[in-house]
């Protein structure tokens, strides 16, 4: 089997090394000889030093699109509607599509999904959450005997590094981004994951498979880590919590509920020890019960080991799809979540019904509440009245 990429930057050079260092045992798991033999670049003349010297350059995707040898694109890109069409234009080609592009697989499930059913060729996209932590083909080996009624996790290593720095160090949010960044676990550009973006295309992917309907991404309730400052971190600690940024995707009877946000735990909780860039994600099903992965959520070879992993069973006819998806829309009924929460709100915005409250502290500028069981919706009419940069909330687990 010829395979192809599309891009070649830090995962695109990570699958070729692995599939070029692991080549015999490869061949041996599959009884296939499998290589990459073309790679599709924007630039030609950049120098490129892969371990396959034979592999072709090329910003031609008709000479992928063309050539029969070819049976399997791996796309790593990091684009939204370019990766499409490549992925779309690769099924109507008769050619399977591995992708660890979590921003194409949130925006185009459904129909990615359908394209492959329509030209008889795989989709797989293990990758495109949790990297190394193996987690999609677990569900998917799950749903045919279980009810799966939710499943949460810290899909973001950058915002639990961050989180679990502030909390270790008693540092701003400013400096544990800083570090963060030095030490490669943010981009330059941290905005997608501070502000749960990254997080929220995961958890669609994974809502979606779970519930089998479309849960849109403009439907996730999301509240990021950007707003957060010390002074929230040191009064939940005081209080005997840690602080992490969850996707959560829950079945309660008839309603369903996906959101990001800050959550509260106290130490009994599986995500509590969980720190630095780790990610973690637990599911529950009715015959299972609970079941927890642990691992890398991104980096060169987590991915890329992902990526071989769907490449392995593609070549051996293994390859596990989704079973039964309907493309409704799901509607969610995340304004009805009830829970304790922790509010910070500027003083002179404070306007909260005390029946509401567990417990109150004043910092110079601010008001942070504890409350008892309210719903969601209520927070968020107070918070209307609030300019969004000078509030936080976490939900109380």
């Amino acid at each position: 089997m010829k395979v192809a990429l599309i891009g070649f930057g830090n995962i695109g050079k990570g699958v070729e090394e692995l599939i070029f260092k692991n080549h015999k045992k490869i061949n041996e798991l599959t009884n296939r000889d499998i290589s990459v033999k073309t790679v599709l670049i924007n630039n030609k003349g950049k120098k490129r030093d892969p371990f396959n010297k034979n592999i072709v350059f090329t910003d031609d995707f008709n000479l992928i699109l063309d050539d029969e040898e070819i049976e399997t694109i791996i796309e790593i890109t990091a684009t939204e509607d370019e990766a499409f069409y490549y992925i779309k234009d690769a099924f109507n080609s008769g050619k399977n599509v591995i992708t660890a592009n979590k921003a194409v697989v949130a925006k185009y499930f459904e129909e990615l999904l359908y394209l492959s059913k329509k030209y008889k060729v795989k989709f797989l996209y293990e990758a495109s959450v949790g990297g190394g932590v193996h987690i999609i083909k677990s569900i998917l080996e799950d749903l045919p005997f279980n009810n799966i009624k939710s499943i949460s996790g810290i899909l973001n290593g950058t915002c639990n590094f961050i989180l679990s720095e502030m909390t270790k160090n008693n540092t701003e949010f400013v400096n544990s981004l800083k570090k963060a960044q030095e030490l490669g676990f943010a981009e330059p550009d941290p905005t997608s994951d501070i502000t749960g973006i990254d997080t929220l295309r995961k958890l669609r992917i994974l809502s979606s498979i779970i519930f089998s309907k479309k849960v849109s991404l403009d439907k996730i309730f999301l509240f990021g880590i950007d707003k957060i400052n010390a002074s929230d971190i040191k009064i939940l600690k005081d209080e005997g919590y840690k602080l992490k940024l969850l996707g959560e995707g829950k079945r309660q009877e008839d309603k369903f509920y996906s959101y990001v946000m800050p959550v509260a735990i106290r130490e009994d909780s599986v995500f509590y020890n969980i720190d630095g860039a780790t990610n973690i994600i637990s599911y529950c099903g009715d015959n299972i019960k609970d079941v927890s992965f642990v691992g890398e959520g991104a980096g060169r070879y987590p991915t890329s080991d992902s990526i071989l992993r769907d490449l392995l069973d593609i070549a051996n006819e293994n390859a596990i799809e989704v079973y039964a998806h309907d493309n409704k829309e799901l509607v969610l009924s995340n304004e009805d979540i009830k829970s304790r929460f922790y509010l910070r709100i500027p003083k002179d915005f404070y306007d909260f019904d005390d029946k509401f409250i567990d417990k109150k502290f004043e910092t110079r500028e601010n008001i942070h509440l504890f409350t008892e069981k309210i719903y969601l919706s209520k927070i968020l009419d107070l918070f209307s009245k609030v300019d969004r940069q000078d509030y936080f909330l976490a939900k109380i687990e």
